[in-house]
C-alpha cells in the first residue's frame, strides 16, 4: 500500500511540473508569435514528434516493462543489459529518421502542407530527434527501476524547464518560429548528454552483450511501436497534420491551444499511466496479484475524480480559460475544447486499463484496439475536418476514446471486469456523475463567467463530491491507508 502511494506521487509530482511548464512554454509562443505563427510552429513539431514515435522503435514501453519484470525477479544481471540493447537500437534508429527527415523537409513542406515555410524549421528540427530518443530511453530504464524522479523531472521538467526559460529571456519582437525550432534544438541535448555520461560512467556494453536482450525488446517494442502509429499519431500528430493539409496553419494554432488544455484535462490519467506501469510489471514479476487489484481499483477511481474536477471549467467556461490564457483571438477554439473535455472523461470512466495490459505483455491486444478505434477516429475526422476544423479533429479524438475504452472493457482480464464492475467502483462513478451534473447545472445559472465563477464553480464540484462520497462511502484499503498516514502526518505537525 505504502509503495503505491509513494509511486503514484512522485508520478505526480513530476508529471504536474512539466505539464506546467509545458502550458507555460504553449503561453509564451502563443502570445508572442500570434494564431498563425504558433500554428506553423505547431505543425513542425507534430511533425518531429511523429518522426521520435518512430525513430524510438517502441523501445520505451517497452524497456520500462522487461526492467521492471527483472527487477521483481531479482534478476539484476539482466538490467544493464537490456538497457545497453534499448540505448543502441533507439540511436540507430533515430539517426535514420532524423536524416530521413532533414532529406525530405522541403518536399514535405512544399507537396503535403503547402507552407515553404516549414522545410526550414523540419531541417532545424530534425538534428533534435536524437537527442529526445536518447532521453528517453534512457530514463524509461530508470523508470522500470522505480526511481520515477529521472524521467519526471531530469528529462521532461528540465528539458521543457529550460526551452521555458530561454523564451521567456527573449524579447517579444526577436520571437520568430526560426529561432524557436533552434532553442528546441539546444534545450533537448542538455538531458541526453547528462544520461548518456551517467550510462558510459558506469558501464559501456558492446553488441556481443546485448545481443540475447534485441529480439526480446523488439518483439514487445515494435507491436507497441504498431499501436502508437495507429494511435498516438492520429490523436497528436496525424489527425491535426489532416487538419494543416485541408485547412491552414490558423485553424492548426486554434487546435492547438485546444489541445494544450486538453493535456492538462488528461493529466490525472497520465499521473497513473507513467509510475504504474513499473509498478504492475514489478507486482506480475512477484506474482503479487491482490496487489495488482488494490492498486488498479484505487488508480481507476481516483483517475475519474481528478480527470472530471480538471475538465470541469473548460466544459462549464471555455471562452474564459482561452481569453484568459492565450487571448481574443483564441477564443473561437471553444467548442473544439469543449468536446475534449468530454473525450477525456470518456477515456478515464474505465481507469488505466491500457497501462495493465501494457505491463501484461498483451502488446496484441493493444495493437487490435487502437486499430479498431484509431480507424474509426480517422474515418470520422476525414467526413468532418473540412466542414467542421478543429472541432472536426476533436470529435474525432473523442469517438476514439470511446471506442477504445468500450473494446478494452470487453476485453479486460476477469480480475479487471470484476473490480470495474464492483459495488465500490460503480459507486465512486455514480457519486463522481452526480457531483459532476449538479455543478454543471449551477455553472449555467452563473450569469458572468469569470475568475469568481470559476472559482465557485470548482467548489461546488468538490463539496458535491465530498458529500457523496461521505454518505456511501466507497473506499477501499489504500484509501484507508492514505488518510491514515495524512492524518497521522497532520498530527506529528501539528500535535493536540
Amino acid at each position: 500500500m505504502a509503495e503505491t502511494t509513494i509511486v503514484f506521487m512522485v508520478g505526480l509530482v513530476g508529471v504536474v511540473l512539466t505539464q506546467g511548464l509545458s502550458l507555460v512554454v504553449k503561453i509564451i509562443m502563443a502570445r508572442r508569435l500570434g494564431l498563425d505563427a504558433f500554428g506553423v510552429i505547431n505543425i513542425a513539431l507534430m511533425v518531429l514528434s511523429l518522426g521520435v514515435l518512430v525513430g524510438e522503435l517502441g523501445l520505451c514501453d517497452a524497456l520500462t516493462r522487461n526492467v521492471a519484470h527483472a527487477a521483481g525477479e531479482g534478476d539484476a544481471r539482466a538490467i544493464p543489459v537490456i538497457e545497453g540493447a534499448g540505448l543502441w537500437l533507439g540511436l540507430a534508429g533515430s539517426l535514420a529518421i532524423a536524416v530521413a527527415l532533414w532529406v525530405l523537409a522541403a518536399p514535405i513542406a512544399n507537396r503535403v502542407f503547402r507552407d515553404p515555410r516549414l522545410a526550414g524549421l523540419l531541417a532545424v528540427l530534425a538534428w533534435s530527434l536524437p537527442a529526445v530518443a536518447i532521453a528517453d530511453i534512457l530514463a524509461s530504464v530508470q523508470r522500470g527501476l522505480g526511481r520515477m524522479w529521472v524521467p519526471q523531472l531530469l528529462v521532461n521538467a528540465l528539458r521543457v524547464g529550460l526551452f521555458a526559460l530561454a523564451l521567456s529571456l527573449i524579447s517579444t519582437e526577436r520571437v520568430t518560429p526560426w529561432l524557436v525550432a533552434w532553442l528546441y534544438v539546444g534545450t533537448a541535448a542538455v538531458p541526453a548528454c547528462l544520461l548518456l555520461t551517467f550510462f558510459f560512467a558506469r558501464r559501456q556494453q558492446t553488441f556481443g552483450t546485448i545481443r540475447p536482450a534485441v529480439p526480446k525488446l523488439l518483439g514487445l517494442g515494435l507491436p507497441l511501436l504498431a499501436a502508437g502509429l495507429v494511435t498516438g499519431p492520429v490523436v497528436n500528430q496525424c489527425m491535426p497534420l489532416l487538419l494543416a493539409a485541408e485547412r491552414s496553419s490558423t485553424e492548426v494554432g486554434l487546435f492547438s491551444a485546444a489541445w494544450t488544455f486538453q493535456s492538462l484535462m488528461f493529466l490525472p490519467v497520465w499521473v497513473i499511466s507513467l509510475p504504474g506501469l513499473a509498478l504492475w510489471s514489478r507486482m506480475i514479476g512477484e506474482s503479487d496479484a491482490h496487489g495488482q487489484v488494490v492498486s488498479f481499483d484505487f488508480a481507476g477511481r481516483w483517475s475519474l475524480a481528478l480527470t472530471a474536477l480538471a475538465s470541469l471549467l473548460f466544459i462549464a467556461m471555455p471562452a474564459l480559460m482561452l481569453r484568459t490564457v492565450f487571448g481574443e483571438a483564441f477564443v473561437s477554439a471553444g467548442p473544439a475544447l469543449q468536446v475534449f473535455g468530454w473525450g477525456t472523461i470518456i477515456a478515464s470512466v474505465a481507469g488505466p486499463l491500457g497501462v495493465v495490459m501494457m505491463a501484461r505483455g498483451q502488446a496484441a491486444r493493444i495493437f487490435a484496439i487502437a486499430a479498431v478505434s484509431a480507424t474509426i477516429a480517422l474515418l470520422t475526422t476525414l467526413l468532418l475536418v473540412k466542414r467542421m476544423g478543429a472541432m472536426g479533429v476533436a470529435i474525432g479524438y473523442s469517438t476514439m476514446n470511446s471506442v477504445s475504452v468500450g473494446l478494452s472493457v470487453l476485453s479486460a482480464d476477469t480480475s479487471v471486469r470484476v473490480t470495474l464492475f464492483s459495488t465500490t467502483y460503480r459507486s465512486f462513478v455514480a457519486c463522481v456523475a452526480l457531483a459532476f451534473a449538479a455543478t454543471l447545472g449551477c455553472a449555467r445559472l452563473i450569469v458572468r463567467a469569470d475568475l469568481w465563477g470559476a472559482a465557485m464553480t470548482v467548489a461546488v464540484f468538490l463539496v458535491g463530491l465530498i458529500l457523496s462520497l461521505g454518505v456511501v462511502r466507497p473506499f477501499g484499503p489504500v484509501d484507508r491507508a492514505l488518510a491514515h498516514a495524512i492524518l497521522g502526518a497532520i498530527r506529528r505537525r501539528w500535535p493536540a
